[in-house]
């Protein structure tokens, strides 16, 4: 990630991913919940961040070591990180003056949201 530009690699693997598990998306979002959570990460959270949560629950996956479920539950979890992700990207301009610090620009409405 240079400044606050995602790489093109995150953008690509975030639009693969997305593609997909589409179907998944669509059910996670019509949960409150999940949108909410998806607004928060977009939010507060660099997508450089995000990404290398994502990545991090796919070599989980990966090991071979889980079960159905807790594969099930980190593969929605990763679909909303993406989300978040392709949503960042979509806000980019809006991002021009988010450094590190993620609550830096908090306003009280913002607040009573968490």
């Amino acid at each position: 990630m240079e400044g606050n530009n995602v790489s093109r690699k995150i953008s690509n693997d975030t639009k693969i991913w997305l593609k997909q598990e589409r179907e998944l998306l669509n059910k996670l979002i019509k949960n409150d919940d999940n949108e909410k959570k998806v607004e928060q990460y977009n939010r507060y959270v660099r997508a450089e961040d995000l990404y290398n949560k994502a990545i991090r629950l796919i070599e989980e996956i990966e090991s071979g070591e889980l079960d159905d479920e807790t594969i099930k539950k980190k593969v929605e979890e990763i679909t909303l990180l993406f989300k978040a992700i392709e949503d960042y990207i979509k806000d980019d301009k809006v991002r021009s003056n988010l450094n590190y610090n993620p609550y830096r620009d908090r306003d009280e409405e913002d607040d009573r949201e968490i």
